[in-house]
């Protein structure tokens, strides 16, 4: 008979490399103190930690992962104790799934019983919307696990191995036509899910699906002048919004006249929580951006006959989620002869804004990214473009030109004047 203790641990890494498991700590009210253990007595946070839970079964000890959200691994201990409750008075439990465990039950014939696949991703799904993930994120995760369970074959994801995570990269590649980058973010999303779920050690080193990696791009001014030109001036306004303010899609569609700073000598629009409109940035970290003054003032215009406090509201005086193919219709009508997209806007700014000589560092915090690195392959985009590297590889092609004649005792200069070639060579 199973004991009916089921204890809660916490995964951690220490500083020796070693990954033990060690009690969680509850406060006084019962509640989980996020990502703290105890560690020789001692509490300490891991904020690397996953939760455990472990409990007393035919002589054994078996141990399950319940993920990394602190109260939901509180609910699934406290579960997984009506579980072995109910097995301790003779009840049969068909499955799982319910209960909310990911923990494998002996039946009687000594077979596992393990929560389906199916069960798996309804819970993993429902652990998502309880963090607060993105829309767009959730909605990521719901494609890629749906295809997912299309393409297993088996009913209990403790069963899912190697095999069946290269069938499902065969079916994204054959099936539904994904490009490699899309096949590489959708195992990526079903690596996590299996690891929640325990399951883990399905790649070998460089075994994950590889991707030709796009360098951004940005708007040349001459592409901006057209873009502008074409579009109706509520239109123009909001391109111009983009690529001063280098803001992302759904932080333009939440922004709203309140976010505008006037009271300093320079303009300035913050990006922060709209909790009205469910809206978070990104790594739920606030910023504030510089604007110039003649954008401000052309917002304060726009405030004056607005019924809505959003800056650039649908016609329901919601966000608005159409802001690429509005995009696309004025490339269309400016015949732009490039590729156009919003994220381009970002570079754009950046680029812009490097050019002018603000450092890179800071340029990064306006942006919002956590990582240098991908603010410097944006500033990539405005160095190929610089006049000055044009100058640079064209001084290497006169310098071929001046050896090769030269070598065929003609002038070295003979696009240049023969005074002018005097004063070349006095200065050499």
């Amino acid at each position: 008979m199973p004991g009916l203790t089921v204890r809660l641990e916490i995964r951690i890494k220490l500083a020796d490399g070693r990954h033990p498991f060690v009690p969680a700590v509850t406060s006084s009210n019962g509640r989980v103190k996020p990502f703290v253990g105890l560690v020789n007595g001692k509490e300490e946070q891991h904020k690397e930690g996953s939760y455990y839970i472990r409990w007393r079964e035919n002589g054994r000890q078996p141990r399950a992962c319940v993920g990394r959200d602190p109260q939901l691994a509180l609910i699934k201990m406290q579960r997984k104790e009506q579980v072995l409750k109910s097995l301790s008075l003779g009840l049969k439990i068909e499955d799982e799934g319910d209960l909310g465990s990911h923990v494998a039950l002996p039946d009687s014939d000594g077979c596992k019983t393990r929560i389906t696949v199916v069960d798996a991703v309804s819970e993993y799904m429902a652990e998502l919307r309880a963090k607060g993930r993105a829309r767009k994120t959730l909605s990521a995760y719901d494609l890629a696990l749906n295809r997912f369970i299309e393409s297993c074959p088996l009913k209990h994801v403790g069963e899912v191995g190697r095999r069946e995570i290269m069938a499902f990269m065969t079916c994204c590649r054959d099936k539904f036509g994904l490009s490699r980058r899309s096949i590489r973010n959708a195992v990526d999303l079903v690596t996590f899910f299996l690891a929640a779920n325990g399951v883990t050690g399905l790649f070998n080193k460089g075994e994950k699906p590889k991707f030709t990696k796009k360098k951004p791009e940005r708007y040349t001014p001459s592409q901006l002048e057209g873009l502008y030109a074409a579009s109706h001036p509520d239109d123009k306004l909001l391109w111009q919004f983009f690529a001063k303010t280098g803001m992302r899609e759904h932080e333009v569609a939440c922004a709203m006249y309140s976010d505008i700073g006037y009271t300093s000598k320079t303009k300035t629009i913050r990006v922060s929580d709209k909790s009205s409109f469910d809206f978070h940035p990104k790594d739920y970290e606030e910023r504030v951006i510089p604007i110039p003054d003649s954008l401000a003032r052309a917002i304060a215009a726009r405030r004056s006959t607005a019924t809505c406090k959003l800056i650039f509201p649908n016609k329901d005086k919601r966000p608005d989620g159409h802001f690429l193919k509005k995009l696309k219709r004025a490339a269309k009508k400016a015949e732009l002869d490039c590729k156009v997209f919003l994220h381009k806007f970002r570079v754009t700014f950046a680029c812009n804004h490097h050019l002018n000589g603000v450092p890179a560092r800071t340029i990064q915090a306006w942006l919002g990214h956590s990582d240098l690195e991908t603010t410097l392959d944006y500033l990539a985009a405005e160095d190929i473009q610089d006049e000055r590297i044009r100058e640079l590889v064209n001084s290497d092609e006169q310098k071929d030109d001046i050896a090769g004649n030269a070598a065929k005792g003609r002038p070295r200069f003979p696009n240049i004047p023969r005074m002018r070639r005097a004063a070349v060579r006095g200065s050499n």
